[in-house]
């Protein structure tokens, strides 16, 4: 089922799922396709540079290029949506590509923050 100008529907983000039940009903999962989100909660980024792969990647930048101008560069890598998590949902997303750091600064459960470079 394809909403397109022919179809006389309209895109209800957060409704979407109740709109297209009657054609989704009867398919199985493998075959709906769920609008998603890559590395969704990172529409907000603290200063801190996470303990991850993009950390890394970070820290050398910072290394080459000093911090400030190094940051410059990270942040336009890391923040890859323009929305929050709950912005997203309500725009009809329904899988979350969500990144989870440790960081080693906190006791758990705090500790526990989504990441992309920099902590969330």
């Amino acid at each position: 089922f394809l909403l397109d100008d022919h179809s006389g529907a309209s895109w209800r983000g957060e409704e979407w799922m109740r709109d297209t039940w009657e054609h989704i009903k009867h398919l199985p999962i493998t075959q709906v396709v769920l609008p998603g989100s890559h590395n969704a909660a990172t529409s907000e980024l603290t200063g801190d540079v996470a303990q991850d792969h993009g950390g890394n990647t970070i820290r050398t930048l910072h290394g080459y290029l000093g911090k400030n101008i190094g940051d410059v560069f990270a942040r336009g890598w890391s923040v890859t949506q323009p929305h929050c998590v709950k912005e997203q949902l309500g725009l009809g997303v329904r899988y979350l590509d969500l990144r989870v750091c440790v960081d080693s600064q906190l006791e758990l459960p705090a500790a526990l923050r989504t990441c992309h470079g920099y902590f969330g």
